[in-house]
């Protein structure tokens, strides 16, 4: 890739981030579903048998539904996941879309009190 396409990507994704940040949680989501689902319409997303996807930030779309879309329709499904011990990130098959077995702990919800 070469170092104006660099320069344009990050250019656009700290645009998308400003514009991100205005919209409040409601609207994200109502944005993160038409993102997906625009994805969803085009051929590349419907051919593709094995698919990269990540888990969002807050202040990301969110491409939950594209995950279960994935292992619904019997893709591969895989996401980014960090090795400490050779400090570069790894596609990591997913299974399950259950947060249980995913290992984000900052994403899983703690346990109901039993109060």
């Amino acid at each position: 890739m070469s170092e104006a396409v660099r320069e344009q990507k990050a250019a656009l994704r700290s645009r998308l981030r400003k514009e991100l940040k205005l919209l409040s949680p409601t609207a994200r989501l109502v944005a993160s579903g038409l993102a997906c689902s625009l994805l969803q319409e085009k051929r590349i997303w419907r051919e593709a048998r094995s698919v990269l996807l990540y888990a969002a930030l807050a202040d990301e779309p969110d491409v939950g539904a594209l995950w279960r879309d994935a292992l619904l329709t019997g893709k591969t499904l895989a996401l980014p996941r960090f090795d400490p011990h050779t400090q570069c990130y790894q596609a990591r098959r997913v299974l399950d879309c259950a947060p249980d077995s995913l290992e984000f702990p900052s994403r899983r919800r703690p346990a109901p009190s039993s109060h």
